[in-house]
């Protein structure tokens, strides 16, 4: 859970940066939306999963089954989206810096 704190502090910072700067690549700032709310949705993969093999196999073998299968897929969803949001991050970035530089380097 205090990694998805963290992630949820970093994209919050990174869209008041970029609504404040509106020199943001919107890009990067939409990945990083994503990204946090892939992360913020993750455990509904647990409950998939549980759900999933409760119906294939029953109710016991499905809670222990479901549970590890979810949990897996839970922990691929917040690690991809917590790329996505240091991706974002960083486009952003660089799309600040690169509007910034324009008038000096012409591009």
């Amino acid at each position: 859970m205090i990694t998805i704190k963290h992630l949820l502090n970093a994209a919050a910072v990174g869209l008041i940066l970029s609504t404040h700067l509106a020199v943001a690549e919107d890009t990067g700032v939409q990945r990083a939306a994503n990204g946090t709310v892939q992360a913020v949705t993750a455990p509904v993969k647990i409950v998939e999963g549980v759900n999933d093999e409760s119906r294939k196999n029953g109710p016991v073998a499905g809670v222990v089954v479901g549970t590890a299968r979810g949990t897996v897929n839970a922990a691929g969803e917040v690690i991809e989206g917590g790329v996505d949001v240091g991706v974002g991050a960083v486009e952003t970035g660089v799309g600040i810096v690169k509007k910034v530089l324009q008038p000096v380097t012409g591009r």
